[in-house]
């Protein structure tokens, strides 16, 4: 356990972040108001027990793909139609402070503020802002990795 767990305590008091075991193929987000998670990658399959369905504009992992189906979980087999979701770009802050806005320019009202290496998720582009969330929040390109 020690050889585990004092690794990820070390790098969370250095400010790294731990990457996951298994490799992520990609992420994705929700775009339906409720997306149910399966045992299996088809409609008929049962839902999984004790977890609720994922929401709006959730952020997943995805571990595999069957059929048009994402695995979204490393160690158990649950599954998510892939035609309720939209594939979104994992990037974190290089600024040391970045505003966050209403809409894609500078002309339209900041709404928070990002600081660096805080992880966000492009959901959209356009002429050089990403939006990183469901509910018009948008960020300069630029200001990404």
């Amino acid at each position: 356990m020690q050889s585990k767990f004092l690794p990820l305590v070390s790098a969370a008091l250095n400010g790294a972040v731990p990457q996951p075991a298994q490799n992520i193929i990609k992420y994705i987000a929700v775009t339906a108001d409720s997306l149910n998670i399966r045992e299996d990658a088809n409609a008929q399959s049962k839902k999984v027990t004790g977890v609720e369905p994922a929401t709006l504009g959730a952020i997943l992992r995805v571990y595999g793909e069957k059929n048009g189906w994402y695995k979204i979980s490393a160690s158990q087999q649950h599954w998510v139609n892939g035609n309720f979701t939209k594939n979104v770009i994992r990037a974190t802050v290089n600024a040391t402070t970045l505003n966050v806005r209403s809409g894609p320019g500078t002309n339209f009202p900041k709404v928070s503020a990002l600081t660096k290496n805080q992880e966000v998720f492009i959901v959209e582009e356009s002429n050089g802002w990403c939006k990183i969330s469901s509910d018009n929040k948008w960020v300069k390109k630029e200001f990404l990795n």
